[in-house]
């Protein structure tokens, strides 16, 4: 298959979910977003990224935090210490291979309008450590505290693993492998415009809701994605002759890329 900078994806590119180019996209990805934004909002209003750092499991993607409560040192050696030679070590039940917790940046926009510094909008722009164990019930209860301010909310969630935040996605019949929800602020009762796309449709062009007095502004996730893709070089890693990284696809999806991959590799 040849390399080719066009990708073989109309909207996201499923490549990039793996566990050893995620974080690089994503970082990627939160600041083309602030790039298109602050093309249209400034001087009233300025986008910047908010990052927040917790420690993530990386092949279960379940957050951690804290510190060991006991330490083990190496003995001074003049020590008077001597090992017993009587106790006999019960054999372990099992053995696995330990997972060290990483660092992890969460990223999500602020758009805030200029003159106060008062927060308007806030994009979240979801990571494994976002939909998976605790790291999915703080963001819950970040969710919620926006949900009860006078702060837009517009969710970007470009990952199949996990599990869906936003409680008004639950019991959805809907099929599709990427959600997008704009939330408005100035309603009494929230209510979420929400965007399901599958992985063989382009990414949806969105509103950014402001301040009731002015206007939307539009967010071109396709372009987006499209340019991060064309900027990084990500044509160069990204190997189509290996399996799309998990989860697996819904059969129609499956069909769809074996017909698709099938004729990049005629080309």
């Amino acid at each position: 298959m040849s390399k080719s900078s066009q990708s073989p994806f109309p909207g996201m590119n499923p490549y990039l979910e793996d566990v050893n180019r995620w974080r690089g996209f994503h970082n990627a990805l939160a600041s083309e977003v602030v790039v298109q934004l602050n093309a249209q909002i400034t001087p009233a209003y300025y986008a910047e990224l908010e990052v927040h750092t917790v420690m993530e499991v990386l092949m279960t993607s379940q957050t951690a935090r804290g510190f060991p409560d006991v330490g083990v040192y190496e003995a001074d050696i003049d020590s008077d210490f001597v090992r017993p030679e009587t106790a006999v070590i019960t054999p372990v039940s099992e053995r696995r291979v330990a997972l060290a917790g990483v660092p992890t940046k969460l990223l999500n926009v602020r758009v805030t309008l200029l003159e106060t510094q008062e927060l308007v909008t806030t994009i979240e722009l979801l990571s494994p450590a976002n939909k998976q164990g605790k790291g999915l019930e703080d963001y819950r209860e970040k969710r919620e505290r926006i949900l009860r301010s006078d702060v837009h909310l517009v969710e970007i969630d470009l990952l199949r693993r996990g599990q869906r935040p936003a409680l008004e996605l639950a019991n959805s019949d809907a099929e599709a492998e990427y959600v997008i929800l704009v939330n408005r602020a100035e309603s009494t009762e929230r209510v979420s415009d929400i965007w399901w796309i599958a992985l063989n449709q382009p990414l949806p062009t969105i509103p950014v809701p402001l301040r009731n007095f002015d206007p939307d502004v539009v967010l071109d996730l396709n372009q987006i994605v499209q340019t991060v893709m064309e900027r990084f070089r990500y044509y160069v890693i990204l190997d189509y002759t290996r399996p799309i990284p998990s989860p697996k696809l819904r059969p129609e999806m499956a069909a769809w890329w074996e017909q698709r991959r099938s004729e990049l590799l005629s080309q």
